[in-house]
């Protein structure tokens, strides 16, 4: 094992730090936004939850609903959007983007 400088070690070339592949960059704007809302005598909720980088203006938003079928069973419809430059957090996954449906049951 080679000797611990105390440094934190990370890939790092030219002087960058490199994450997931790409060039990490020191300090980021970050804002977040969650709305929720019930509806149907509370069986019924509609969320949104946004996440936007200001830098490279993308955003991952990620809309949802759920509704309670009984006491221990519902279902959920999401959606994880990913939109902006292609070299911003976010936007480098805009073909990513998934839409989802869950039926949980909690017992």
């Amino acid at each position: 094992m080679p000797p611990s400088t105390g440094e934190p070690i990370s890939p790092i070339i030219n002087d960058s730090l490199i994450v997931s592949g790409r060039e990490a960059k020191e300090y980021a704007q970050l804002a977040t936004l969650n709305i929720q809302k019930d509806f149907l005598d509370d069986t019924l909720t509609a969320q949104i939850f946004t996440i936007v980088e200001f830098d490279d203006l993308n955003a991952m938003i990620r809309p949802s609903l759920t509704y309670d079928i009984e006491d221990a069973v519902e279902v959920t419809a999401e959606a994880f959007i990913f939109l902006g430059d292609e070299e911003g957090m976010y936007g480098a996954y805009e073909e990513k983007s998934v839409l989802s449906f869950a039926l949980n049951y909690y017992f």
